[in-house]
């Protein structure tokens, strides 16, 4: 036992349940099993067996159909066996999932945690349905089971509906009409600019996925087109126009937001961008999920939407980092500036320099190698600044190197464009 036997490379039940996104891969794999329409499912031999259906169906002609249309059931041939067997896969997964639930470090987004324990009790709902009307009396769980508790008596219907009822009330009380993965609306997004705005892309395009948007291509049609901006150069700006005007042509109904340096910098003149929908600037652009409400496209003659407070506004530091993008991931340590050249927009842009904490760094550089990647690029407006919290310096950025230095399993650290004379 002075050995290490828990599994780096393998995703299992003691090791899985610790973010979101493990939480959203385990209602995924509820949902998965909806489609999982395997011979044998309660729809198909309750049509065969009524009196205006014959046994046989194109390809899948055989005779277990015949049996079924003639009520000839053939107990040694398990034929009702996928009706039984997938259902209660399903909810095998909702139960494991529900149970795992208060692992999950859900962060500063509880509701999220509601959300999913609705949509994994609906979904136990319905699969308990499926095999009470096919079967009547069955087991109904409400929790994982173990091997030994395989054979548990069979209930009474009554008393399946009961556990079913609670489920749904549940569900109904904490899910919206536009909340279920089965109705989810798509998004799309696209990025200029620096490593920085990669990893901010990719972390709201996570927060998307966990309030249950589908991410898809921006050539896929989506409903919604997330604009991300850069503002350094005058080409930038001209870039943030064409891609409105491609995204326009993708999907003339589709809802159009710009968030970024230019969206802070200049929000009225992309307002005033044909086919833009809403203009987010620095303090908002990680809350345009709850400001936006539905993306409900407003008539053409309507103004864009703007949410734009003053630079001096932008002083919440938001963690940030991109994954399954690149094979490499870049991971913010840093935003903001407090060194105003002539030259530079950015701290216009972004505001003053702040910075992450190193525990909160190190825990998501371990997220980041447990999902796979081996290399890391740290990045930031100026990662040299990096330990200013709250305006004060509390931590170096030499500490937080030698802390990532003893993640285990991350083989390459690097480090992008820094000022020396800070370090």
């Amino acid at each position: 036992d002075f050995l290490e036997n828990e599994p780096y490379t393998e995703k299992v039940t003691e090791n899985f349940y610790k973010t979101p996104s493990d939480a959203y891969e385990g209602l995924v794999a509820i949902y998965d099993m909806l489609q999982r329409d395997e011979y044998g499912c309660p729809l198909l031999i309750s049509e065969q067996a009524s009196d205006d259906c014959f046994g046989g169906y194109g390809n899948s002609d055989g005779q277990n159909d015949l049996e079924w249309d003639r009520f000839m059931y053939v107990a040694d041939k398990d034929m009702n066996r996928n009706a039984w067997k997938t259902p209660y896969q399903g909810i095998y997964r909702a139960n494991v999932l529900l149970a795992n639930l208060d692992k999950v470090d859900w962060g500063t987004d509880p509701s999220l945690k509601t959300k999913y324990e609705a949509e994994a009790r609906f979904l136990r709902a319905h699969f308990h349905f499926q095999l009470a009307k096919m079967f009547g009396d069955i087991v109904a769980l409400d929790k994982p089971i173990t091997p030994s508790e395989i054979y548990s008596p069979r209930v009474a219907p009554e008393v399946t509906y009961a556990l079913i009822a609670n489920d749904l009330k549940f569900a109904a009380d904490n899910l919206g009409k536009d909340n279920y993965l089965c109705s989810m609306k798509k998004v799309a997004f696209y990025t200029l600019g620096c490593k920085l705005n990669y990893s901010e892309t990719s972390t709201i395009a996570r927060m998307f996925e966990q309030k249950g948007y589908k991410k898809v291509e921006f050539n896929q049609t989506p409903d919604i087109f997330i604009i991300n901006t850069c503002s350094v150069t005058e080409n930038a700006d001209k870039k943030c126009k064409k891609i409105v005007k491609e995204a326009n042509k993708i999907n003339p109904n589709g809802y159009v937001t710009i968030i970024g340096c230019y969206a802070q910098l200049k929000p009225q003149e992309i307002a005033d961008i044909e086919g833009v929908d809403a203009v987010l600037g620095a303090a908002e652009k990680f809350q345009l999920i709850d400001l936006l409400d539905g993306f409900v496209k407003e008539p053409k003659e309507n103004q864009a939407k703007i949410f734009n407070q003053n630079i001096e506004e932008a002083i919440d530091y938001h963690s940030s980092y991109s994954l399954n993008d690149r094979t490499r991931t870049f991971l913010k340590v840093q935003d903001g500036c407090d060194y105003p050249c002539a030259y530079c927009t950015i701290p216009l842009a972004r505001g003053a320099s702040r910075s992450d904490t190193i525990e909160n760094v190190v825990k998501a550089a371990k997220e980041i190698v447990a999902s796979g990647v081996k290399e890391i690029v740290l990045t930031g407006v100026n990662i040299g600044d990096f330990g200013l919290q709250n305006g004060k310096r509390k931590e170096t950025f030499l500490d937080l190197v030698r802390s990532l230095d003893e993640v285990e399993g991350l083989e390459r650290i690097r480090i992008s464009s820094i000022e020396p004379n800070l370090l």
